[in-house]
């Protein structure tokens, strides 16, 4: 397993879970960190004050020519995404042009003397699928616009990559939840009704489901920058076989216990009895990484956030 010198690297869509925990892990192991946010971000101030850390105003549709820094990086984390809310997901425009973002944030990279690019996909690239473990190898059909703009920057990442000579790793996104999410998703959108002692109303949840914490997953991205060699698309979730039912019962049992739940309450929607998890074998063999965070110490720790 070898290890790559990544002194200085960029993170754009810094303010988000993900992003604030990636920031905080590469400052933990002794990183100079470019933190791009959006102008105007009313969220810079989740992250750190330290003097490894640079905010860099950015605006995703000028990344390819406009952004100049210091001096050079060795790995850049693509996070930023337009459009992750439920109804923007659908929106074909909107999706479509993430595409050409992602494609400018790796010509700026190139252009920092960045070696890697880590960008980050998602289980929607998958679509429905009639099996619920999913690899990197699986056969892919999104159906939605968010699925279908997804592995189309994967796949143009892959080859623009090639021709400028940067080694470009795609990651897979499963249900990675933490102290930052929208408050509509269905993890912090349930808390925040447990806490207040409201019943909350189900499907049977007999659906698996793979959930991970934003600082597991940015463990994850971190060591792909810096072990992780070629050109690869891994697959990030927690990898167990669990159903969603027992996510739901182990956050109530951390919230309130008496709780009454719901569940059969809500019907399925065609192709939701099936659910999906993550297989993270290519990720752990190439990285030595697995999830350390249990779920109900996760839940725990976003519940100061609600």
């Amino acid at each position: 397993m070898m290890h790559f010198s990544m002194k200085t690297v960029a993170i754009s869509g810094a303010t988000s879970s993900i992003g604030v925990a990636l920031v905080n892990e590469c400052l933990e192991h002794g990183c100079f960190v470019y933190a791009f946010v959006r102008t105007n971000s009313e969220h810079t101030n989740r992250l750190p004050q330290s003097n490894r850390l640079q905010m860099v105003d950015f605006d995703l549709a000028d990344m390819k020519n406009r952004i100049s820094l210091n001096h050079g990086c060795d790995a850049f984390f693509h996070l930023a995404w337009c459009g992750t809310d439920k109804v923007s997901r659908v929106n074909p425009n909107l999706q479509q042009a993430n595409i050409g973002y992602m494609l400018n944030a790796l010509y700026l990279a190139k252009s920092l003397g960045c070696k890697k690019f880590i960008g980050t996909g998602s289980q929607a690239e998958y679509g429905p699928h009639k099996h619920a473990l999913l690899s990197p190898e699986d056969t892919v059909c999104p159906n939605t616009a968010y699925g279908i703009s997804k592995y189309a920057a994967g796949q143009l990442g892959f080859t623009l990559a090639e021709q400028l000579g940067v080694d470009f790793f795609w990651i897979r996104l499963f249900s990675v939840y933490g102290r930052y999410d929208r408050p509509e998703t269905m993890l912090r959108s349930t808390a925040s009704r447990m806490k207040k002692g409201e019943k909350c109303l189900f499907t049977e949840g007999t659906q698996v489901w793979d959930y991970l914490h934003c600082d597991d997953a940015a463990r994850a991205l971190f060591l792909v920058g810096k072990k992780a060699t070629g050109n690869k698309t891994y697959c990030l979730g927690c990898g167990q076989k669990r159903k969603l039912k027992e996510y739901v019962i182990e956050m109530r049992n951390a919230i309130n216990p008496q709780l009454d739940l719901g569940f059969g309450e809500i019907p399925f929607k065609p192709g939701e009895e099936v659910g999906v998890y993550a297989d993270i074998s290519s990720l752990h063999d190439d990285t030595g990484w697995k999830p350390e965070v249990s779920f109900a110490c996760g839940i725990r720790n976003i519940l100061p956030y609600l």
